[in-house]
């Protein structure tokens, strides 16, 4: 443990020692002196009664530790003031992680995106250092959380974002609004929906410094039945070779009914860019599936060894509360 201002503990011996001669100079001179009170004569046989004798002892014991009490509170405070602290090395791990979840916000998936959501919310609570951004799409891609370290501000949109997914597939629409589908149907009288290729590809032009800030993993949790219906401007395929290009790591979670073919082309996709496929409710529910893409992910790390300073305050303050309070008991056994 080492002492801020040391000075203070000076000052403390100095308070205790200024004290400790007061009271010996008072008592010194108040011993045989009458201030307050009657003077009472033939007094020697009640200083020789037993419940005289216990009850002079009892107030001479009292008065003793409320001095104590006093002086020892006087050093602690003294002792708060100097600041005693500890300095400790801590290494702090610094998940250097750039995550979006990209959804296919097509209702056919609302089901498996409200789960992956619910799961994702409790990831992001326990983010340190990391950024994590959020794209709906369709027709065409809507970025409703650009890459960003205010988790209370993702988590609230995640939340919103999961509401409206689970009154949309139980069928009920009260309080229903368009949060999750304006926007991501942008052209889709010419170009169709569920365009898989473009809303992958525009999670890859999302990235901040998407070329130059290498030392940061880049993750795309991606999830979608694969179920194209128009033309897309770039396939799925194509888009994994654009993650591919910028080193963009992508975990693909697809709906339980999706037919082989499919699944073979998303999970071919996925596994050109280093991530994973998944298929909900066959690879393991949602819970599992993050579980496991968090465990492999935060493999990337940076530990810096930082100095810290804990002020050690909390015992000294404690004895000092104690001390209050045990004179305040002390003066009230002492009147009676």
């Amino acid at each position: 443990m080492e002492i801020r201002y040391k000075i203070m503990l000076y000052v403390a011996i100095a308070v205790f020692a200024v004290l400790f001669i007061l009271t010996f100079i008072h008592f010194r001179r108040a011993k045989g002196k009458f201030k307050k009170g009657k003077k009472v004569a033939n007094a020697f046989y009640v200083s020789q009664e037993p419940f005289f004798k216990r009850k002079m002892v009892a107030y001479k014991v009292l008065t003793f530790m409320m001095i104590m009490m006093c002086c020892l509170s006087i050093v602690m405070s003294c002792f708060m003031m100097s600041r005693p602290y500890r300095t400790e090395t801590v290494v702090e791990e610094n998940y250097t992680r750039d995550i979006f979840l990209c959804i296919d916000i097509s209702s056919s998936v609302d089901s498996l995106n409200a789960h992956l959501i619910d799961e994702l919310i409790g990831i992001v609570d326990e983010m340190k250092g990391e950024r994590f951004g959020l794209i709906i799409f369709n027709t065409s891609p809507v970025l409703l959380v650009p890459l960003t370290d205010d988790y209370e501000y993702i988590t609230d949109t995640l939340n919103k974002v999961k509401d409206e997914l689970e009154q949309r597939w139980s069928g009920s629409y009260y309080g229903y609004s368009d949060y999750i589908t304006v926007g991501t149907l942008i052209g889709s009288e010419f170009r169709g929906s569920s365009l898989i290729g473009d809303g992958l590809a525009s999670a890859v032009f999302d990235f901040q410094d998407l070329d130059g800030e290498e030392e940061r993993t880049k993750l795309v949790i991606f999830s979608t039945d694969n179920e194209l219906n128009g033309t897309p401007f770039i396939t799925l395929s194509e888009a994994s070779d654009l993650c591919v290009k910028h080193n963009v790591q992508v975990y693909g979670v697809g709906i339980r009914d999706m037919n082989t073919k499919r699944r073979i082309e998303m999970r071919e996709a996925m596994e050109n860019t280093g991530g994973k496929f998944y298929e909900y409710g066959m690879s393991g529910d949602c819970k599992n599936i993050v579980a496991d893409i968090e465990r492999e992910t935060k493999t990337y790390v940076n530990k810096e060894p930082v100095v810290k300073e804990n002020e050690v305050v909390r015992a000294p303050f404690l004895v000092l509360l104690g001390c209050t309070a045990a004179m305040m008991v002390f003066t009230k056994l002492a009147k009676h």
